[in-house]
């Protein structure tokens, strides 16, 4: 049964007259597919269920019938997100629809999706609507939380920090200069080929920091030697800027301490 079959059904089991069930269904058919500018009808997907909702103006519930050691079971595949005042019943099996004319006696046990118990239909509906189980995980570690900043803990301490002072102002950048050296290569493999080494020869640095803005070059026959002088001066920029921002930062942390000093046993 199509589900536009269904929603004749549907129309019948409310006392419409017999005569629709063999016309109405064209028409809904027509509707269906000139709403959704469709040339071929390829079936409805439970995904598109949203539209004919809208285009007939009903809420569908779709359940699906399920075998245990007990007894049958229905289980909800959709729920309908509508507020239309009609509402339609279907039973998905594989991939077809089916109408359910009385709910009541379609199943005795229907099962809830978020907290598994078993209801009558009388119920069911009831409860779904105001069942707020979750599922709940079990972590061995605790759940995890990201670690509060120390400007956070500063605000505990009701020590605030202007928010365009929590981020580095200084920046720093370098480049490196290299050659190609082609003596001494290592024999070719089977699937590679030495053409040169590349050999750094100059790095250039300059950066952000007061007394350090201006561009400084290094030059060194030996690598080695070039990286160090080039880290040299980097951990001196960074001692520079660790001194120009810890004046600034003295005032929160001479309170930070006197809190802190405060609230200790």
């Amino acid at each position: 049964m199509t589900i536009c079959a269904c929603s004749v059904a549907w129309l019948c089991s409310t006392g419409k007259s017999f005569i629709l069930v063999s016309v109405q269904p064209k028409r809904n058919f027509s509707k269906y597919c000139h709403v959704r500018a469709l040339n071929k009808f390829p079936g409805v997907t439970l995904r598109e269920l949203v539209d004919v909702e809208d285009i007939f103006e009903i809420n569908v519930m779709v359940y699906a019938l399920e075998l245990d050691d007990q007894s049958p079971k229905a289980t909800v595949v959709q729920l309908s997100r509508k507020k239309y005042e009609r509402t339609v019943y279907v039973n998905l099996h594989e991939s077809h629809f089916s109408y359910i004319f009385e709910f009541s006696k379609y199943c005795q046990r229907y099962e809830c999706p978020r907290c598994s118990e078993f209801w009558t239909s009388e119920y069911f509906h009831l409860h779904v609507r105001t069942c707020d189980a979750q599922v709940k995980h079990t972590y061995v570690g605790g759940v995890y939380n990201n670690k509060k900043t120390v400007f956070d803990q500063l605000e505990q301490l009701e020590i605030n920090v202007p928010h365009a002072d929590r981020f580095y102002p200084y920046r720093c950048t370098f480049d490196y200069k290299s050659y190609f050296d082609k003596r001494d290569l290592p024999d070719a493999g089977e699937k590679s080929v030495w053409v040169a080494r590349h050999v750094p020869c100059s790095v250039s640095i300059c950066s952000s920091v007061p007394n350090f803005e201006q561009l400084k070059c290094f030059i060194n026959s030996s690598p080695q030697q070039l990286v160090h002088d080039k880290m040299q001066y980097l951990e001196t920029t960074a001692d520079a800027a660790f001194e120009i921002l810890k004046e600034k930062f003295q005032y929160f942390l001479i309170n930070s301490n006197r809190k802190t000093s405060s609230i200790k046993p």
